[in-house]
């Protein structure tokens, strides 16, 4: 093609004569025959095929004749051809039949075996090298709208305390419904909360509906397994006593409220509020009217809420836990005598999956740790080996411990972590040690 530009910038240089008589058409018509046409036409008329002669052979009818000032540039343009068909794999002096000639016998240029293999190989080795880069950054923007919906959780907990000038109780004494119910109407969902009747249990026919419009927010983008609806097992029946009709689909959330450290069935004595060992150290418990005056340990340094990674714990169970609108049982509430992510270890064969206790402690299906909502709207990454109390073979509570009518005796000294659990404790957390 470059020498081609060539012969035509050469051609075109003005001089007074005129052209005689233009060799045939098809030589000058490049699309036909290419850039070899000079060298074959002079061959087919006998003439010599010298530089002088291909160059005197240049004019054409109607157009300028190379003066001696172009005559050199025209020759170098003629030599430039010459040499191009000289070198041509299709040219009389090479073996080779030529791209022509294979087009003319049907035969098409394809790549070699040896070509199509490198190629794989390559392709294999940029998607061996890309996907874990595509499958890390999928895992952190889950974990960063898992963050984003904590925040909008302690958002609607401020506005709420703002209007009531209190928390909404973690376990109230009566129809244990869960604090997600009194956040609707601050989690842009008043239709849903009027809806809710608070006056019977959140287990009545009558609260059906407002738990099969559980909002998405209210599950952790990491586990999908409880996005759905949930085959309720053999205690979701409406209402109680059981009908004939049979179970009710459970909607769950991943997220849950923080009680205290230990935990204990203070909602089944005659006086739930009553914490004569002062350890219903939460804010999301049996006590009422909690303020944020109560939280002496400082908003920033007291874990609000946090998540459970219930898709696993709820497999293959029977009765899922995570029931959004209730408080009693395995529902919202979590404790902090095991560190995060500690279900994971499955401690004591496996007794440790067959209760109620892997959906009571913090777990998620982030890589390390898990988030925690602080009181002052925040969210932090806790890590799985945050200093913390080493639960008992049971996993009942901290080794060493024994349960006692109003709780617990003998127990150790707060870690790091029940210390951000409690609301009063005077302990300082550094940043660092989360």
């Amino acid at each position: 093609m470059f020498p081609m530009l060539l012969l035509a910038f050469a051609v075109t240089t003005e001089v007074p004569s005129v052209a005689p008589e233009a060799p045939p058409n098809y030589w000058r018509e490049p699309n036909r025959c290419g850039s070899n046409c000079l060298y074959a036409y002079m061959k087919l008329h006998g003439k010599p095929a010298t530089l002088g002669a291909i160059a005197a052979e240049v004019p054409i009818t109607g157009r300028a004749v190379p003066g001696p000032a172009s005559a050199g540039f025209a020759v170098l343009v003629a030599t430039g051809l010459g040499l191009r068909w000289r070198r041509s794999p299709g040219s009389p002096s090479s073996p080779d039949r030529g791209p022509r000639a294979a087009r003319a016998s049907g035969a098409r240029p394809g790549f070699t075996l040896i070509e199509i293999l490198v190629t794989i190989a390559i392709v294999a080795l940029l998607v061996a090298l890309l996907l874990p880069a595509i499958q890390g950054a999928r895992l952190a923007a889950q974990r960063s709208q898992c963050q984003n919906q904590l925040r909008q959780i302690g958002l609607a907990l401020t506005n709420y305390h703002s209007v009531q000038n209190q928390f909404p109780p973690g376990l109230p004494p009566q129809n244990a419904r869960s604090p997600f119910v009194s956040l609707l109407p601050f989690l842009e969902n008043a239709p849903l909360a009027a809806a809710y009747n608070f006056s019977v249990s959140p287990y009545s026919i009558a609260n059906l509906t407002v738990e099969q419009g559980r909002i998405s927010l209210l599950v952790c983008p990491s586990d999908p397994g409880s996005l759905g609806a949930l085959s309720g097992g053999s205690d979701s029946f409406y209402p109680t006593p059981d009908p004939a009709t049979g179970p009710w689909p459970r909607l769950v959330t991943s997220y849950g409220f923080m009680f205290g450290t230990v935990v204990y069935a203070w909602d089944n004595r005659s006086d739930p509020q009553s914490d004569p060992l002062n350890q219903m150290d939460g804010v999301f418990n049996c006590h009422l009217n909690l303020t944020a005056a109560a939280v002496t340990d400082g908003l920033s340094n007291t874990a609000f809420a946090s998540e459970r990674a219930l898709g696993l714990i709820n497999r293959d169970r029977l009765t899922p836990m995570g029931k959004w609108t209730a408080a009693d049982g395995a529902t919202t509430l979590l404790y902090a005598w095991a560190p995060p992510n500690s279900i994971f270890k499955n401690v004591n064969n496996g007794r440790y999956w067959s209760s109620l206790l892997p959906a009571l402690v913090v777990s998620s299906f982030h890589a390390g740790g898990a988030n925690v909502l602080l009181g002052d709207g925040s969210v932090r990454f806790v890590r799985d080996g945050i200093n913390s109390w080493t639960p008992n073979a049971d996993g009942t509570g901290p080794v060493g411990t024994i349960m006692v009518p109003d709780g617990f005796q003998n127990l150790p000294k707060n870690g790091v972590w029940q210390a951000l659990i409690t609301r009063s404790g005077g302990e300082v957390i550094a940043a660092d040690q989360l």
